[in-house]
């Protein structure tokens, strides 16, 4: 059985789904990767080479809006995939995801399995004109792309209820729920707590992940807890809402947090804090960076927000705070720094114990296969 992996970036390929290639290949599977090009490419090609897989380039472009070039990259992955005849696609994030459901159209063999990781921006509560555009063009080609769909993959149901409600799918529509990507445990291995009351941000630096937000709240608990430290790492982005190379500059000149910059490896930084924060407002399958910091034994602060949520139980392995709200955020922040060190360390736990039953790349690729199969 051939099974193909269709993913925007070959980045999020190497770093986010090589366990659950391992797991196919280990599970007899056949797999064949394609990616749009990024600046990893060359490198993540090396990489799965050296697992006997080949990763080829596909015209992907995650800001592009020229209608006629869309077409042709449809066309083009349509032509791909009939050249390949993979039994099983798979894919994931918006344009993979709606230009592989559109490509297989008519492609009776073809079972695809489209993995929602998150709805972005197109489906964000953001009042501008543009983004009611941009939501009723992805609410349309989802709902064309789904028609062709074995069984849609959620990460969380909020982002099913949302697909239900707006008439993308029904009620009925087949579907499978995991929690997250999935991550590695063995990679991120508990590590011992810091004495010191130390928060850990680790995000792309846009304003929907809440960057403002944890400045702000640095800001006000800083002056009152001089010892509190406030790491913030992660990259500047295209993305619109993008903070600038100046407002970055600024955040770090006040004194408030240290900027840690982008991190290829983001285990020496986990290690360093006591309490992982993720202030996102932005529409999340399920963050990433989270679970890797509860598998490394993290107590968790973050929001109301899909796919966040999902994360914490409540004063059992951390807090949930409300979304855009710089008080909500102190306040948690300050309840976490007068914790006894036995509470922070039963919390810690309560981490771990939540990945191994839920967040485990061997659970949610297990649940995978085990969709595929039903339909094999």
């Amino acid at each position: 059985m051939k099974v193909l992996i269709i993913g925007g970036t070959s980045h999020s390929l190497q770093n986010f789904r090589a366990p659950l290639i391992d797991f196919l290949v280990q599970s007899g599977y056949q797999v064949m990767l394609a990616s749009g090009v990024d600046a990893y490419f060359q490198n993540a090609k090396k990489f799965f080479a050296g697992k006997g897989i080949e990763l080829w380039a596909l015209p992907f472009n995650r800001s592009g809006t020229n209608i006629i070039e869309e077409i042709r990259s449809i066309v083009k992955l349509r032509k791909f995939i009939v050249k390949r005849k993979p039994d099983v696609v798979i894919s994931y994030t918006s344009k993979p995801v709606i230009y592989t459901g559109l490509a297989i159209r008519g492609l009776s063999d073809v079972r695809h399995f489209p993995m929602i990781t998150g709805l972005g921006y197109a489906f964000s509560d953001e009042l501008s004109f543009k983004r009611v555009i941009v939501n009723r063009i992805a609410r349309f080609l989802y709902r064309e792309s789904f028609k062709s769909a074995c069984s849609i993959i959620f990460q969380n149901l909020d982002d099913r209820r949302i697909f239900i409600g707006l008439k993308v799918i029904s009620e009925d529509s087949r579907f499978c729920r995991v929690y997250g990507s999935g991550i590695d445990s063995e990679k991120f291995m508990k590590a011992d707590l810091p004495e010191e009351p130390v928060f850990l941000m680790l995000a792309r630096l846009i304003e929907q992940k809440g960057v403002h937000q944890y400045v702000a709240a640095a800001k006000l608990l800083k002056q009152k807890y001089p010892g509190a430290r406030f790491l913030l790492a992660g990259a500047l982005d295209e993305n619109p809402g993008s903070l600038t190379s100046d407002q970055l500059v600024s955040f770090v000149e006040e004194g408030f947090v240290e900027y840690l910059g982008y991190l290829e490896d983001v285990v020496p930084a986990i290690k360093e804090c006591r309490f992982y924060v993720l202030p996102s407002f932005y529409r999340e399958g399920v963050p990433r960076s989270i679970i890797e910091a509860m598998s490394m034994g993290r107590p968790i602060i973050t929001t109301n927000s899909p796919g966040c949520r999902d994360t914490v139980e409540v004063d059992c392995n951390g807090y949930i705070v409300e979304p855009r709200s710089t008080q909500s955020l102190a306040l948690a922040l300050e309840k976490c720094i007068s914790l006894s060190d036995e509470k922070v360390e039963g919390m810690a736990l309560h981490s771990l114990d939540m990945v191994r039953k839920q967040f485990d790349s061997k659970v949610v690729n297990q649940a995978i296969l085990e969709e595929i199969g039903r339909f094999l």
